[in-house]
């Protein structure tokens, strides 16, 4: 992100297809995946959007690939694509409950971004 925010790399927006992205970072990490249970819910009426492939591709595959380096084997993971207002939203939950350490917490705590607010003990079920 400081990259980018200060100019050094360059955005190459093009029309993409979000769900394609979705569908080809899961594949990828497809043997990263095989201990964890995954759900991807896009929208059928999605519309292409204007985005840089490649580093959205590099972001969706880091943050995908950190959840199977901290949480727990099976727990579930969705991967949820909409548009609102013509602008699209896409965001990550990691169902682990009680099985998630002090360690895990801290650090998938971190990418909790938004106006969603810190979780609460009780809410590590719907980070």
């Amino acid at each position: 992100m400081p990259r980018l925010e200060s100019g050094f790399i360059q955005a190459k927006k093009d029309w993409c297809d979000i769900s394609e992205l979705i569908y080809n970072v899961t594949i990828r990490l497809g043997e990263e995946l095989k201990n964890f249970i995954v759900g991807i819910d896009c929208s059928n009426t999605l519309p292409l959007f204007k985005i840089d492939y490649g580093l959205m591709d590099e972001v969706l595959y880091n943050l995908v690939q950190n959840v199977t380096r901290y949480a727990p084997g099976k727990s579930c993971i969705s991967i949820n694509a909409n548009e609102i207002s013509g602008a699209f939203r896409l965001w990550l939950k990691i169902m682990a409950g009680a099985s998630l350490g002090e360690k895990q917490k801290r650090y998938l705590r971190n990418f909790i971004v938004g106006i969603i607010p810190q979780p609460a003990e009780q809410d590590w079920d719907y980070l």
